[in-house]
């Protein structure tokens, strides 16, 4: 009697998952009712500077400056065709709106040219839902007139995304209706995808938050990056059911024969996304964790939820078979393997150029820096502002300013404009209220006089009172008083002082003026100081700016920090250049651990490594030389997703190679490995491409619209460096691959 053959683990598996596919199915219920429920229980976060380490300037000034004054709000209001002296009743009218703390306007290019005037208003503490209500009102204040408004620290908005995934959709029905064999099979993609994708977006409630990003690029990309599993289940299925007769058992050899291979798929994928966690700047962990957490959703709804699908509609899947239209590559695969010769030194060629390109890269830090061809509003009406009067830089100084020492105000902001790349200051300490007074000033009896139009004799009598109050030993004719000082006094003594009806009303208007300059620039503890650059946002030299301005103001005060778009960008470009090589430390890391356990070969490991990683260069340098900037994200969330998710169209074109070599000659191998890896290669490349070109080129945000194009772009690279360039690598390197790939111990 025959010994029963022992079942493998993987067979095992697949008995187990088909067996029990009920319970799944009740699982996946639980689970979906759960995401469904939880969807719109998760925060949306736009601001990037929000994921900051605390120890940054950035983020420690913000936490400073909202504790203490409120965010910063303000709005850029751009008339077009005005006279200036209805522009100056316009700035009347827009004043009296409720939660208008201040408008700068004034008489000189940086606010009226060509005919166009410039507001800058800022806002007292308001809640969004206040600020959306001042936004309407200042609409409605210049409907009649033709307007650009921009709404500083406004979100960035991502529009476009459902006509995405519709088109996204769209494409993988007709990639589906081409690589697969029943039209049914349409339906049952969907039917697993839908479930993948309801249970990564709903479980993200886990998070607390996630960032507009990836909430924007989550689902495209899941598509894109796993429809391959679900491909190769079903070539699987396809086969062991005309092979097999009965179904269940045709289902669970499918089962075990793929999962190896999804798994190998996956892998890679989830490692270059896992790489992201271990940035500094914990978007990164936020937009990897969020991926890979749609991968293994994908891969658990392909696996274990599939199977019964395909249990339940198997007769529909039947009767709707179709031909497959996959083209003859024969030709193809010849003209490759011929060409060899002059596509390997030309990739040499480009790829030295590319690493010489790379220290050429202008990485950006500011999320209109990028732009989109679909642009919002608020970018267009940034532009246009932009265009007229130049780019606006505002930097924010706060200052522990406990003794509130308005004369020192006022010498520091003349010091600050002493610097050419400082066009304004704003202070309490330099407001102006009269020609070269300011209510830092200190004045003499005469000049007071002058200012209120008052006798000398009466203004020496009310200087002579306040240095009695304060038992100031000095010659009140030549004794100077700060004119804040001096206000309060005479504010808080008009009962007892001989006071004109004409003076008092001027006290008053002053000191309204001071108050509501209060409220913007100073509270118990601290002061701001606003500054105007004429510098750009992120340059080396901007940052230079940066560290001069905090050394001049630490001259006078003890503690200052410093908060605007310039420091932001400095703090992200020292977070970048650090998290930059540690990721891609890591992703090559993790992926060459994965490749030596799958191929077992150092050399084959090295091979795929250099042909990615060459896609990755030669991406962004296509980028750098068509003078197109890259937003540091981009690069670094499509440089792990380039590395992780491609590099599975090389492994699948080496591992043809290597089975096939064992039989063959290096030509014949590497013919038939083109031949049989290209459809996967072409399916899986194209629908990652077009998910990125449909996000590049639809999505109103730059930084989502810049990560679609470059997606788009590095995908292409990699399939056409696979197809075309690594055959040519995998036949002139066969002897070392093969001297440095290690066997199996055989049991």
């Amino acid at each position: 009697m025959k010994k029963k053959k022992k079942k493998s683990l993987l067979i095992k598996i697949g008995d187990f998952i088909v067996d029990f596919r009920y319970l799944f199915l009740c699982i996946f219920v639980l689970l979906g009712i759960i995401s469904l429920v939880n969807l719109n229980n998760v925060e949306i976060e736009y601001d990037i500077t929000s994921y900051l380490s605390d120890e940054t300037e950035t983020k420690a000034g913000l936490e400073l400056m909202e504790k203490e004054f409120g965010s910063l709000n303000e709005l850029q209001v751009m008339i077009e065709e005005i006279p200036f002296q209805e522009a100056l009743e316009l700035k009347a009218e827009l004043s009296s709106i409720d939660h208008v703390a201040s408008i700068s306007f004034e008489d000189n290019e940086n606010y009226y040219k060509d005919d166009k005037a410039l507001f800058v208003i800022e806002l007292d503490q308001v809640t969004e839902e206040e600020k959306d209500t001042v936004i309407t009102k200042i609409e409605d204040q210049v409907q009649d007139e033709k307007y650009f408004l921009y709404v500083e620290n406004g979100e960035d908005q991502v529009e476009g995304m459902n006509i995405i995934l519709g088109l996204a959709i769209l494409t993988i029905i007709v990639v589906l209706l081409l690589t697969t064999e029943s039209y049914f099979e349409i339906v049952l993609a969907f039917l697993v995808f839908g479930v993948s994708i309801l249970l990564n977006m709903g479980s993200n409630f886990l998070f607390g938050k996630i960032s507009y990003i990836t909430e924007a690029i989550a689902i495209v990309l899941q598509l894109g990056l796993s429809l391959d599993y679900f491909i190769i289940f079903m070539n699987h299925y396809m086969k062991e059911r005309s092979d097999t007769p009965n179904l269940e058992l045709a289902v669970k050899k499918t089962v075990s024969k793929s999962i190896p291979e999804i798994l190998a798929s996956s892998l890679t994928t989830i490692a270059g996304l896992i790489a992201l966690v271990f940035m500094q700047l914990k978007i990164g962990e936020d937009i990897g964790l969020v991926l890979s957490k749609g991968i293994l959703c994908s891969l658990l709804t392909v696996i274990f939820l599939l199977p019964l699908l395909l249990m339940v509609f198997s007769k529909i899947v039947d009767k709707t078979k179709h031909k497959v239209h996959i083209p003859n590559i024969n030709k193809l695969a010849n003209f490759i393997v011929s060409s060899r010769k002059v596509l390997l030194p030309l990739f040499i060629i480009v790829l030295v150029l590319a690493i010489c390109i790379l220290p050429n890269y202008e990485y950006v830090y500011n999320i209109y820096s990028v732009s989109s061809l679909n642009k919002s509003d608020n970018q267009i009406a940034l532009e246009k502002i932009n265009d007229t009067f130049g780019n606006t830089n505002r930097l924010v100084v706060l200052m522990k300013n406990e003794e509130k020492d308005y004369t020192k105000e006022l010498e520091l902001a003349n010091r600050l404009l002493e610097n050419d790349e400082i066009s304004k200051v704003m202070s309490i300490g330099n407001y102006p209220i009269g020609e070269n007074i300011y209510l830092g000033s200190k004045v003499q009896y005469q000049e007071f006089a002058v200012m209120f139009n008052i006798p000398e004799e009466m203004s020496r009598n009310l200087f002579s009172l306040y240095m009695n109050s304060y038992q100031i030993a000095e010659e009140v004719s030549t004794y100077r008083i700060n004119l804040v000082d001096l206000l309060y006094f005479l504010d808080e003594q008009k009962e007892n002082l001989p006071l004109s009806e004409e003076m008092l009303l001027q006290i008053e208007g002053v000191k309204q003026e001071l108050e509501s300059s209060i409220s913007l620039l100073e509270s118990p503890e601290y002061s701001r100081m606003i500054l105007e650059l004429k510098v750009p946002s992120e340059e080396e030299e901007t940052f230079s700016l940066l560290d001069r301005i905090k050394e001049e103001v630490e001259k006078e005060y003890s503690e200052v920090k410093l908060v605007g778009e310039s420091v932001s960008a400095k703090d992200l470009s020292d977070s970048f250049s650090k998290d930059n090589t540690l990721i891609t430390a890591v992703t090559i890391l993790f992926i060459a651990i994965i490749l030596l356990g799958t191929f077992r070969s150092l050399g084959a490991t090295i091979l795929l490594i250099v042909a990615i990683e060459g896609s990755i260069l030669i991406n962004f340098s296509l980028a750098t030389l068509m003078g197109e900037k890259i937003f540091f994200i981009s690069y670094i969330i499509v440089s792990a997703i380039q590395m992780g998710a491609t590099i599975d169209y090389a492994i699948v074109m080496t591992n043809r190679y290597l089975t096939l070599r064992e039989k063959q000659d290096k030509k014949q191998a590497l013919i038939g490995a083109i031949k049989n890896s290209f459809p996967t290669i072409a399916t899986s490349g194209l629908i990652l491409m077009i998910a990125g070109f449909l996000i590049g080129l639809i999505s109103s945000s730059g930084v989502v619209s810049s990560i679609g194009l470059f997606l788009a772009t590095g995908t292409l690279i990699s399939v056409l460096i696979t197809i075309f360039i690594l055959p040519a690598l995998l036949y002139g390197l066969d002897t070392f691959i093969r001297k440095t790939t290690w066997k199996k111990h055989s049991k």
